[in-house]
């Protein structure tokens, strides 16, 4: 059986919706036989790039800068108070956009034949779309209404969309905005969920059933009622308790009572009627 070979591209692995979405998607991928998947990262920055680890084994990973380059980077930037640093820091931007677009083009040279498809996870490959002769997939994961008003970047965003071969949008809403305000053809876009619970498994199937490599109706999620542990202190409203016990504050939490309606035990070094004492205070 033939691999489809495709080499996914984003340009960090930092903390992040989208490396979330990206790294669940590599997950269940890489259990697939038919496909061959390269992972094209471009800051190398091992103490920012938190989900590298989480890549499966099996994927190859290549990263476009140098750690020497982004750490030199990073430190000027930090620097701000030295004026040299505040006029060298755009002069260094300059340079990696030069850097990345020699690199990018000396890769695919190298390498075109060894790849049939690139997916541009973040679209951060706009600049650099040109030196890039397979066919391109465009993911957007933000509204696309801020670029209506800005002359200069809805002209720069019409013209890279006309670049990709196919446009992936994470509702229909998004599908929308690309058809209506920049006229992308309806027969480029595609619409594909992100996964609402970081599974692997649903997320792999998910783009897998897409036209892209069908997808069913996603049930909506469930939602938490909230209660009130105690008169005077008032619940809001949410889908989960962000300091009951799956979360290391349940201890502080609990000596001064959950607003939540949890009943987490009792922190260490409070007694039960400790923390009684302190909620009934608080009612008052």
């Amino acid at each position: 059986m033939e691999k489809k070979r495709v080499l996914f591209y984003n340009g960090q692995l930092f903390m992040g919706g989208i490396e979330r979405v990206l790294i669940s998607y590599l997950q269940g991928l890489a259990k697939e036989k038919d496909l061959e998947i390269t992972v094209l990262i471009k800051e190398n920055d091992p103490e920012k790039n938190i989900f590298f680890k989480d890549i499966p084994k099996n994927l190859p990973v290549i990263f476009i800068k140098t750690e020497e380059m982004v750490k030199f980077r990073n430190k000027v930037k930090n620097n701000k108070k030295n004026i040299f640093c505040r006029l060298l820091y755009p002069l260094l931007l300059s340079y990696e956009r030069i850097y990345m677009k020699k690199w990018l083009k000396k890769f695919m040279q190298e390498n075109e034949e060894k790849f049939d498809l690139v997916i541009d996870f973040d679209m951060s490959l706009g600049k650099y779309l040109d030196v890039i002769p397979l066919p391109k997939i465009g993911w957007i994961h933000y509204t696309l209404t801020k670029y209506i008003k800005n002359k200069k970047k809805y002209n720069s965003f019409k013209k890279r969309f006309e670049k990709y071969s196919k446009i992936v949008t994470i509702c229909d809403e998004m599908k929308m905005e690309a058809k209506e305000f920049f006229n992308i053809e309806d027969s480029k876009l595609y619409r594909i969920h992100p996964p609402a619970l970081p599974s692997p498994h649903s997320s792999a199937a998910r783009l897998r059933s897409s036209p892209l490599f069908r997808r069913p109706a996603r049930p909506a999620p469930a939602r938490r009622t909230a209660q009130t542990s105690s008169p005077g202190i008032s619940a809001p409203t949410s889908r989960r308790c962000p300091c009951s016990r799956c979360s290391p504050c349940a201890a502080a939490c609990g000596s001064i009572g959950c607003r939540w309606g949890c009943a987490p035990p009792a922190a260490e070094g409070f007694s039960s009627h400790t923390t009684a004492s302190v909620r009934a205070s608080r009612s008052r």
